[in-house]
């Protein structure tokens, strides 16, 4: 049975999302992958597990200090054989991949 409710007011909540996806890397250049599904979908490794707030404030800062600005950032834990690999994904429809270079070193800077 479904039934709708009157308006109501909801105070404000964070939220995280646990997305489960199979997916296989294009190796671009040490470190740095391409979705293989996706062309628009980049992952950058870190050498270790961080937390969602250490993310958060890391990528604004790499936003808002640098002309990196087009693009969707996400944190990722993958299972990989016997063991995890963290990375920091990025989504952009106007990635220029000669530049990553350049993220890469302001990824590792505020995450190593």
């Amino acid at each position: 049975m479904c039934r709708f409710y009157p308006d109501k007011k909801v105070d404000a909540y964070t939220s995280f999302i646990f997305f489960k996806k199979y997916t296989s890397f294009i190796n671009i250049e040490k470190g740095v992958y391409q979705d293989e599904s996706n062309q628009h979908r980049f992952f950058f490794e870190i050498p270790k597990q961080i937390e969602f707030n250490q993310f958060k404030k890391g990528m604004e800062q790499i936003k808002n200090n640098c002309d990196y600005h087009l693009f969707d950032s996400f944190l990722v834990f993958l299972f990989y054989k016997n063991k995890i690999k963290d990375f920091i994904g990025i989504y952009s429809q106007h990635c220029d991949k000669s530049r990553f270079g350049e993220l890469k070193q302001e990824i590792k800077k505020h995450f190593d």
